[in-house]
C-alpha cells in the first residue's frame, strides 16, 4: 500500500499539478503490480485538522492467482476417462473453461486498477474550498511518525511560509520509512529567479526537515516507478523490514496474495484477494443487515399479544401494501450517505459474493409466533413477517440497481448530495 500525502494549502499550483497527472497516472497503473492500492491523506486543510481528517483509499486487490491448470487433477466420468480421444477432448474443454475464466477474472481486475486510479487522480488535482494561509509541515511530520507508513509519496511545493516554520529534522523517527517528495510549482513564484534557484531552495527546506527523502522535480516523476520496485522489493525481500499498516479508521481492507505475470507485468508477492474479498464482503454484508434491521423496526411495531392495539395485523399489512411503503422507505435510501456507502463498497465485489450478500439479507426480522411455539415480543405474527421481508426485499433490490445500473460516478454524485443518517 502506498501512502500520498497531498498538500492541500493552496499554495501548490494545481492547473500545473494537472499537466504531470497522466504521466503520474501511468506510472501508478504501471506499479499495480506492486502494490495493491492507495492511501491519500491530506495536510494543510484550511482551517480544519489534518489530524482528524480520515484518509482516503483507492484499492483494487492483488490480480488473480488461481493454481496452475493440472490436468490430472481434473475430474472425469468414467465412461470419458477411458477412451483417449474422449478424455482429450474433455481436457482441452476445461483448459479453454480455465483460461477464458482467467482472462475474465484479469480484466475484471484491471478495469478496477483503472477506476480507482482515475478516482485517485481526481482527489489529487481537487481543488480545497478553503486553502490554508500557509503551510505547517511540522504537523505533516508529526503524524507521518504517528502512523508511520512504510512506504510515503509527499506531493508539495515545498514552500516553508508558516511563521515560525520549524525546520528541525524528524531522521529518528523516520528513518525506517521510505519517503519521495514529489516536488511542484507553487503559486507563489519569484519571476525574476530560475526555476532551479527556486526548486533548490525549497529542496533544502525538505531535506531539513526529511534527510533521508528522495526527492523528485516534475521533469523527473517517470523515476517513481523505479523508486517503487526497489522500495517494495526490499520490503518484500529485506531482512526484519516491517510492512506497511493498513489506516485504521474505515472498513478493514486487506490486501490479496500472490500477483502473477499478468499483460506484460512482473509477479510479486503481496497478501490474498480472497482474503480482501471476504472481509469487505463481510464489512459490506453487516451495514446492509444493520440498515434493512432499523427500517425494519420502524416500519413494522412490535407484537406482544393478540388483542387490539398489541399486534401488527393483517388490515396494517394490506395498508402497507396499499401505500407502497417498502418502496418508498428504499427509495429514500437513495440519499443515505451510509448506504450508498454500501453501494459503492458492494461494486467493488465480485458478483458472485455481492449476490450471496443480497440472498442473504431478503429476510424477516423475527421468526412468527407460530415457529417459536410463544406469543411473546420475542416473535412476530405472520403479517409482521410479510411485512418485514417486503422491506428488506426492497431495500436489497435498491442496492442490486445502484450497484448494477448506475456507474459509479452517479453514485458519487449522489453521495455528495447525500444526508448523513
Amino acid at each position: 500500500m502506498l501512502t500520498v500525502w497531498d498538500d492541500r494549502s493552496g499554495s501548490p499550483d494545481k492547473a500545473r499539478l494537472q499537466r504531470m497527472m497522466p504521466e503520474l497516472a501511468h506510472v501508478v497503473k504501471d506499479s499495480g503490480r506492486l502494490i495493491n492500492g492507495i492511501e491519500g491523506i491530506s495536510f494543510s486543510i484550511g482551517s480544519d485538522s489534518g489530524w482528524v481528517d480520515p484518509p482516503r483509499r483507492f484499492v483494487w486487490g492483488a490480480p488473480p492467482a488461481p493454481p496452475p491448470f493440472n490436468p490430472d487433477k481434473i475430474k472425469m466420468p468414467i465412461e470419458v476417462a477411458i477412451f483417449r480421444q474422449a478424455r482429450e477432448r474433455f481436457l482441452r474443454e476445461a483448459k479453454h473453461n480455465y483460461d477464458v475464466q482467467l482472462e475474465h477474472a484479469t480484466q475484471e481486475y484491471w478495469a478496477r486498477v483503472d477506476e480507482q486510479v482515475r478516482q485517485f487522480i481526481a482527489w489529487v488535482i481537487d481543488t480545497p474550498a478553503r486553502p490554508s494561509p500557509c503551510t505547517h509541515f511540522e504537523d505533516l511530520a508529526v503524524r507521518m511518525q504517528g502512523q508511520h507508513r512504510s512506504l510515503n509519496l509527499v506531493i508539495t511545493d515545498g514552500l516553508f511560509d508558516c511563521p515560525p516554520a520549524v525546520r528541525g529534522n524528524f531522521h529518528e523517527v523516520l528513518d525506517n520509512s521510505k519517503i519521495i517528495v514529489l516536488m511542484v510549482p507553487t503559486v507563489h513564484e519569484n519571476p525574476d529567479w530560475s526555476e532551479e534557484t527556486r526548486f533548490r531552495g525549497r529542496e533544502r527546506d525538505i531535506l531539513r526537515l526529511f534527510p533521508s527523502a528522495v526527492i523528485l522535480r516534475p521533469y523527473q516523476i517517470e523515476s517513481l516507478a523505479t523508486l517503487l520496485e526497489e522500495s517494495l522489493s526490499t520490503q518484500t525481500t529485506g531482512p526484519g523490514v516491517r510492512q506497511a499498516p493498513l489506516a485504521t479508521s474505515g472498513p478493514p481492507y486487506v490486501p490479496g496474495n500472490a500477483m502473477l505475470p499478468m499483460l506484460g507485468r512482473k509477479a510479486v508477492a503481496t497478501s490474498s484477494l480472497l482474503q480482501h474479498d471476504d472481509l469487505l464482503k463481510s464489512q459490506v454484508e453487516a451495514d446492509l443487515r444493520s440498515i434493512i434491521k432499523k427500517k425494519q423496526m420502524e416500519n413494522v411495531r412490535l407484537s406482544w399479544g393478540t388483542n387490539l392495539g398489541e399486534c401488527f395485523t393483517n388490515q396494517d399489512l394490506q395498508e402497507m401494501i396499499s401505500t407502497r411503503r417498502a418502496l418508498k422507505v428504499a427509495e429514500s435510501l437513495k440519499s443515505d450517505k451510509s448506504f450508498l456507502e454500501i453501494a459503492m463498497a458492494a461494486k467493488k465485489l465480485p458478483p458472485k459474493l455481492r449476490i450471496s450478500i443480497e440472498d442473504a439479507n431478503r429476510k424477516a426480522l423475527h421468526k412468527t409466533w407460530t415457529e417459536r411455539g410463544i406469543i411473546d415480543a420475542d416473535g412476530q405474527t405472520v403479517a409482521g413477517v410479510q411485512a418485514e421481508i417486503m422491506i428488506a426485499a426492497a431495500i436489497v433490490d435498491e442496492l442490486q440497481y445502484l450497484v448494477e445500473r448506475l456507474p459509479l460516478d452517479e453514485i458519487e454524485s449522489l453521495l455528495l448530495q447525500a444526508n448523513p443518517r
